[in-house]
């Protein structure tokens, strides 16, 4: 068995920790959270069943490489925690080394994916409000790993993806290139077309492909690439920038800010409180629906009317969080076209389909069948 824990998986360390250890004797590393917080972290199921499908078309026993690490997936889980996801992603890049794996994760990867922000890009109006809103929320996606910046010129509109520094190689280049072909697929998705002229920058080597022709045959699939930059970024001609995109739609979009908003708001009370986070971590629906307040004070090892006390000073409750989850969860398990709307709603503790849809036009205005059939189109 391959066994991870700490900072190393499969012997690889994650991030570079900063001068010393704390009391407990956990490292410190520049981020607002912890080590262990940071890997507990939940992140969308699409991001792991992405990289499943990946390995399986490169010959990975898919079972037998969750098995591995112990990953169990349950029907209708929506979230997994970073940790198992970077187990995957790092033990298939030491299975294959001289893949470009990141790419293809990013290449594959649909704009529902991001959840609530992917909801607010795919109602942009042009690409220069994708990108602004890309950026105003990127920290949804990678919370204290990386941030992005949007600048012009005469010829080019580049968004640069800048990394935290305690994050280690491989990871590191492994996240840059996921993450900005990931941009790439988004805006073609968008535009409902390749996007001619645009190119991937990457400040390091290239170490994938020995031959010329197997770049040219990578750029085919992935775009134009282009090594040793001065930074990691991606980049459109400016003329794409303003022409209006085909699935934009102004009151979708404004509701999709707002879900945006509100997610940002929970982000920012998950890296503040700790209670908070731990709370959301253990919100995640399963057979039974969501763990009860009772459930969860247990696991947390308080009692109810500690743990009711501890979420008041940290300006939230649990039926907020709740609402929260089920909204988050809601616009990922639609985006996958494998459940029923109705076993959406069972997972999701609605009783009644009903009660599901008049939830969900209350947090996006529109039906679960509008939205997924907006999606799947």
């Amino acid at each position: 068995m391959i066994h991870h824990k700490n900072r190393t998986i499969s012997g690889i360390p994650m991030w570079r920790p900063n001068s010393g250890a704390n009391r407990s004797g956990v490292l410190q590393m520049e981020s607002p959270l912890q080590p262990d917080s940071w890997l507990k972290q939940p992140v969308p199921m699409p991001y792991l069943t992405t990289t499943l499908e990946v390995g399986c078309a490169w010959g990975i026993d898919k079972e037998q490489l969750l098995a591995a690490f112990d990953i169990n997936l349950e029907d209708g889980q929506v979230h997994i925690p970073l940790n198992n996801l970077l187990a995957v992603i790092l033990k298939l890049h030491e299975c294959f080394p001289a893949q470009p794996l990141a790419l293809e994760i990013g290449q594959r990867l649909s704009p529902t994916a991001y959840g609530s922000l992917g909801f607010a890009m795919l109602c942009s109006d042009t690409l220069d409000d994708c990108l602004n809103i890309m950026s105003r929320y990127w920290k949804l996606i990678n919370m204290s790993v990386s941030s992005v910046t949007i600048t012009s010129d005469s010829r080019y509109c580049t968004a640069t993806l800048d990394i935290n520094p305690w994050l280690m190689e491989p990871l590191r280049r492994l996240w840059i290139e996921a993450s900005l072909t990931s941009w790439k697929r988004c805006f073609e998705v968008l535009c409902g077309e390749r996007l001619e002229g645009s190119e991937i920058l990457l400040a390091y080597p290239q170490h994938y492909f020995s031959e010329p022709s197997q770049l040219t045959r990578a750029e085919q699939r992935y775009g134009v690439i282009r090594y040793n930059q001065t930074a990691n970024q991606f980049r459109i001609p400016i003329q794409l920038l303003h022409q209006p995109l085909p699935m934009a739609n102004i009151l979708h979009k404004k509701m999709a800010i707002e879900l945006c908003e509100r997610d940002a708001q929970t982000l920012d009370r998950i890296t503040s409180h700790p209670v908070s986070q731990q709370v959301k971590a253990l919100l995640v629906p399963s057979e039974t629906g969501y763990p009860s307040f009772e459930q969860l004070a247990d696991a947390l090892c308080v009692s109810v009317r500690t743990l009711r006390r501890q979420l008041s000073k940290e300006g939230t409750g649990f039926k907020q969080l709740l609402d929260e989850s089920r909204r988050h969860d809601a616009l990922q398990l639609l985006g996958d076209p494998r459940y029923r709307i109705q076993r959406i709603s069972e997972l999701l503790g609605f009783g009644d389909p009903a009660n599901f849809a008049r939830c969900f036009r209350n947090w996006t205005g529109q039906t679960p069948s509008e939205f997924r059939k907006k999606l799947l189109n």
